[in-house]
């Protein structure tokens, strides 16, 4: 971020290049005091941005759909709610809920204006006020789109459980110095789902292995997700060691992390009476740091160690694991990724890629990787992958032509890289014969 006039700064990195302001939205993880929106829009018509640390001093900008507030003219073919706003004028101003579709839906109507849908299918507020919004294909309940269990969506997300600030485990910060208790949010699905088994996935947030939190880095988009096909979802904090070890001549900030992630996976066998998770069918997803996190977990022999970090007792091994944006070689934040990486700020001489040698006791390996990735380099995730095909591990690479760092957006915005994952998951975490959701229950 380079300073401009003002107090604005302009964010130059990767597929921004938008100026912000400190207004209305908190920086990831940070004080809800610090907000940032687009400089070129009024302060009644801000579009909002989320910044989530990406470690070396590196930010990622992400539209935050889940939450935009938005003027009439900025939305296009998108469904629409009022919400209360302290600028009310005579368009007033609109959240956009994502729907159980994948598509966008009109939620509760804060501001008190009523909807309506005419003939011709346009939607608009009954008092005439207000523009007319194109009411697009989602509906606010969910509806079978035919692929079958686990793969099309069975609840709504309001609908969904959300529990904070479990604690899963604790274990030495050597940066502190203290003990440090680890926490996880659980997605659940609705109180009615009767299902007496039900998958359930462990999920990492990115980083550097410096940065973040739980609630962060779009784990609680992909949570939602997951959730509202059927499963349980976990999504973890781990300690932050990367400012404390040398990452260009130690993994041990990686293994701290997999040590951490351990015990989530054995934590969620403790509790899966409980909860209701089938102990046989876990996975393992992370972007970024927690995408190497994931990779070290499954495949990396000097992090097979079980580690302290809670739960002893209970298998910490998962059926499948999904790195986003992830390698298992010590290179990242680079000057130059073509033809090969160069000038990195990490560039040390690990490289866990021999350890991909053996598909028996392997997790299966869904991969998603954009190709102008600065942060990890794609060439080194490719090479997890063909390594993997290699070893005869059940695999999968999603390339984004384009992309940077950790491309959640990209990977959304084509429904056929959902429905790839979804049926790889469906495969490789057995669920033919689970227990289908019942989406009258």
């Amino acid at each position: 971020a380079f300073a401009l006039d003002d107090g604005v700064y302009r964010i130059e990195a990767r597929l921004s290049g938008l100026a912000l302001k400190a207004f209305d939205l908190p920086l990831c993880g940070a004080s809800p005091d610090y907000f940032v929106s687009t400089h070129d829009q009024s302060p009644s018509d801000y579009q909002l941005f989320n910044v989530a640390s990406i470690g070396g001093g590196a930010f990622r900008i992400s539209v935050v759909a889940d939450s935009r507030v938005l003027h009439a003219d900025d939305l296009g073919t998108f469904k629409v709610s009022a919400v209360h706003s302290d600028e009310e004028d005579e368009y007033t101003h609109f959240t956009i809920t994502t729907a159980t579709l994948g598509g966008y839906h009109v939620s509760t109507v804060a501001s008190g204006r009523a909807w309506e849908l005419n003939i011709e299918g346009d939607l608009g507020t009954t008092d005439g006020a207000g523009s007319v919004f194109k009411f697009t294909s989602a509906t606010p309940s969910p509806r079978p789109s035919g692929r079958g269990c686990f793969r099309d969506v069975a609840w709504r997300r309001e609908d969904i459980q959300i529990i904070e600030d479990i604690e899963f485990g604790a274990a030495f910060n050597p940066a502190t110095g203290e003990t440090e208790v680890l926490h996880l949010d659980a997605y659940l699905p609705p109180e009615s789902d009767d299902r007496e088994l039900r998958p359930a996935a462990v999920l990492v947030h990115g980083g550097g292995f410096e940065g973040n939190v739980k609630n962060c880095d779009r784990q609680p988009e992909f949570a939602m997700r997951l959730v509202e096909r059927g499963y349980v979802a976990v999504s973890i904090d781990y300690r932050q060691l990367g400012d404390y070890y040398d990452m260009g001549a130690s993994d041990k900030a990686e293994t701290a992390a997999v040590e951490d992630a351990r015990a989530a996976v054995r934590f969620l066998r403790m509790v899966a009476k409980d909860y209701r998770i089938d102990p046989d069918r876990i996975l393992m997803e992370g972007d970024s740091a927690g995408a190497i996190t994931a990779l070290y977990h499954g495949y990396v022999k000097d992090a097979q160690g079980e580690g302290g970090s809670g739960n002893p007792g209970y298998r910490s091994d998962v059926r499948v694991e999904i790195p986003v944006s992830g390698e298992v070689k010590q290179q990242g934040y680079c000057d130059q990724i073509h033809p090969y990486p160069a000038n990195c700020q990490i560039d040390g001489p690990i490289n866990h890629i021999g350890d991909f040698n053996s598909s028996e006791g392997k997790p299966a390996l869904f991969m998603i990787h954009g190709t102008e990735d600065y942060t990890v380099p794609y060439v080194n995730g490719k090479a997890v992958y063909a390594a993997a095909q290699a070893a005869g591990i059940p695999s999968a690479l999603v390339t984004i032509e384009g992309a940077a760092h950790v491309p959640w957006d990209e990977f959304y915005s084509n429904v056929d890289n959902m429905n790839l994952m979804m049926d790889f998951l469906y495969k490789h975490m057995g669920l033919a014969d689970a227990e289908c959701p019942n989406t009258n229950s």
